[in-house]
């Protein structure tokens, strides 16, 4: 055993971790899922898709992915649990993913962060979209995080005390089920693993928190009338 974690260690691959993240939670994981995979002497490529104007606004995703993803063997996807889904900008993303070739790797892992009440079907909806592109999930992850939207509407945001930087030992094992894949040529997909929730939680998630349909009520899309700003700052407040 000694000597095969010295073996893991020098051995390289290549990982790509593509991540969305509004409140800066999820970039923290992602952050710190990079400085532990290059610790074991990984090749890392980061790629933080968060107010990237190619992605939202020129809704360029494909282009997006295909111009800035570098080649790599295990690409790992990431993002927040939004009203118990898997946020819909990353299940548009997945569906763009090209399949499994001389550039995109075969295996895949989606983690989430999400407020300490329930990650919903988020990691089951990543697994079942990544399935579909002809990857082969390898794991998954979720972090209990604070909640940042709480704070328009509560005094103190909730979980505000809640340190992703207690998180490291669930990173470190995320990290060390990737090391596996340097010695296993052919590894089971684990898909069915991340449908950890019952029929009711799924009842919920589908019937009640239908997520995209909140947040184009809840937070419209707004646009600015140049001749009549007067840079006030209430719009960005």
């Amino acid at each position: 055993p000694e000597n095969t974690c010295s073996l893991l260690k020098t051995m390289k691959m290549k990982i790509t971790i593509i991540q969305f993240s509004p409140s800066g939670n999820t970039l923290k994981i992602s952050e710190m899922l990079k400085k532990e995979l290059e610790q074991r002497n990984q090749e890392v490529q980061l790629l933080n898709i968060t107010r990237e104007p190619q992605f939202f606004i020129e809704k360029e995703t494909q282009k997006f992915i295909l111009e800035k993803v570098k080649q790599h063997d295990v690409l790992l996807i990431g993002c927040p649990v939004y009203a118990h889904h898997l946020q819909y900008y990353m299940q548009d993303l997945i569906k763009e993913l090209p399949k499994p070739n001389a550039i995109w790797g075969k295996y895949v892992i989606p983690y989430v962060t999400y407020v300490g009440i329930s990650s919903g079907i988020a990691l089951k909806e990543a697994a079942e979209l990544l399935k579909k592109s002809g990857r082969i999930i390898h794991a998954g992850m979720k972090v209990s995080a604070s909640h940042r939207m709480t704070r328009a509407f509560l005094a103190e945001e909730f979980n505000k005390n809640k340190k992703l930087d207690n998180n490291l030992p669930q990173i470190v094992e995320l990290v060390n089920r990737i090391m596996q894949l340097n010695n296993i040529k052919v590894m089971k997909c684990n898909a069915k693993s991340l449908d950890y929730n019952g029929l009711v939680i799924k009842l919920k998630a589908n019937i009640i928190f239908k997520e995209k349909l909140w947040h184009e009520k809840r937070y419209p899309k707004i646009s600015i009338e140049r001749e009549f700003c007067s840079n006030c700052g209430k719009c960005i407040k």
